[in-house]
């Protein structure tokens, strides 16, 4: 959904599949060995694959994910540039299925998001663009070019969204109607996310 407000001012809000981006084990629904207490199964991982609904034959390579990711923006163009500022709010959600029983099963779910900014410099008119962009959060991989992971699980299968970084300028050339010249320089960090399992 997209509305201009004023002359040069733009807000906006959309609802995305919340599929997550998860490595911890390429086939979801398998222990994950060293983490979870001997036997614990978590469901609902989907693997760096991209996680399709029988990839195979396996049917658990699909997102638990119980709501769409939000994400809103404002842009502004006061007559020199293109100014943005956004964010995204996301919720993860496992199933545990632990060995010991019921009692000890269920959903474990995580809030995540991250808020950005992003600007285009026309530093010489119809000549030299400048770009840059960054988003910083956790949990906000899938919305970055690397495609890092979204989240790890902690010793008991709940979410632990990473806290990540991404970002891009680049410089833009137009010395001709036919021609552009363009270079970029980025960035896409993932800080570490380490848990103790049940042994220590």
């Amino acid at each position: 959904f997209i509305e201009n407000f004023a002359p040069g001012f733009w807000g906006a809000v959309s609802f995305e599949s919340p599929l997550a981006v998860n490595i911890n084990n390429s086939l979801p629904g398998a222990a994950t060995p060293g983490v979870l207490p001997a036997g614990d199964v978590v469901t609902g991982l989907v693997g760096g694959s991209g996680g399709l609904v029988a990839s195979g034959g396996n049917t658990q390579t699909y997102s638990l994910d119980p709501v769409p990711d939000v994400i809103a923006k404002v842009a502004w163009e006061p007559g020199w540039g293109h100014y943005e500022l956004y964010g995204i709010g996301r919720e993860f959600r496992t199933n545990v299925l632990a060995a010991a029983g019921p009692a000890l099963s269920g959903h474990q779910t995580a809030f995540a998001g991250g808020i950005g900014a992003g600007a285009v410099l026309p530093v010489i008119p119809k000549m030299v663009d400048l770009t840059a962009t960054v988003l910083w959060g956790s949990g906000i991989g899938k919305y970055g070019d690397a495609q890092l992971s979204d989240y790890t699980v902690d010793a008991k299968g709940r979410p632990s969204p990473n806290r990540e970084i991404t970002a891009l300028i680049g410089v833009a050339a137009h010395p001709a109607p036919a021609w552009d010249f363009y270079g970029y320089w980025g960035i896409e960090h993932a800080d570490s996310n380490v848990f103790n399992n049940t042994a220590g």
